[in-house]
């Protein structure tokens, strides 16, 4: 039985995108039915999204040399009644055992990359609690990337949806960009979160 509206995203995350609008002070709020962010402007973050955004997407991506920043948003609708009644913390580990199991099925075991350094845990973030994981895929060649899986609940239990936000890092093995900025924009993207019901 499908648990959840749209699963399963981290295997999916491709390096590419299409060139979107680039965010300027004009148009520094993402607002879709359920949930709005504020990207901070003139920092160089272009937003894409889709023509039917059924699941409410929002691709915003940064390229800075060789390597490309990319954080994803998406409302996902938890459709099974069960996990609807549970805590968000158990919607939250089953969710992301979910995203660990398909990334181990569809990509170390077909060959495509190596799955390092997950890490499940929660993490605050101002005055919201989210669910995190991270991890990091090798592949082959000298590409790897770093990943950040945020998930953010309306309430401590008792949902209908929740708000993932993705942040990945694409780097090439033998270059080096510090990522603080963009981490640090990524805070900033994850303090203004604002969800409606």
């Amino acid at each position: 039985m499908k648990r959840y509206l749209f699963a399963i995203v981290l295997s999916m995350i491709s390096g590419c995108a299409s060139v979107g609008t680039p965010i300027t002070q004009s148009n520094t709020e993402v607002r879709l039915p359920h949930y709005s962010l504020v990207v901070p402007p003139d920092k160089g973050w272009q937003l894409s999204t889709p023509d039917n955004n059924k699941l409410e997407v929002a691709v915003l991506t940064k390229d800075i040399g060789p390597i490309r920043f990319r954080i994803q948003t998406m409302w996902v609708a938890i459709l099974d009644e069960k996990m609807r009644s549970v805590p968000a913390k158990t919607v939250a580990d089953d969710y992301r055992n979910l995203e660990r199991q398909t990334m181990l099925k569809e990509g170390v075991e077909r060959g495509q990359y190596q799955l390092n350094n997950v890490v499940m845990k929660d993490e605050i973030v101002k005055d919201k609690n989210f669910f995190v994981m991270t991890y990091a895929k090798l592949f082959p060649g000298s590409q790897r990337q770093l990943g950040k899986l945020h998930l953010f609940f309306p309430k401590e239990e008792r949902n209908d949806f929740f708000i993932l936000v993705l942040y990945v890092e694409n780097v090439l093995t033998n270059t080096w960009t510090d990522p603080k900025p963009q981490r640090n924009e990524l805070e900033e993207m994850l303090m203004s979160l604002r969800v409606r019901e």
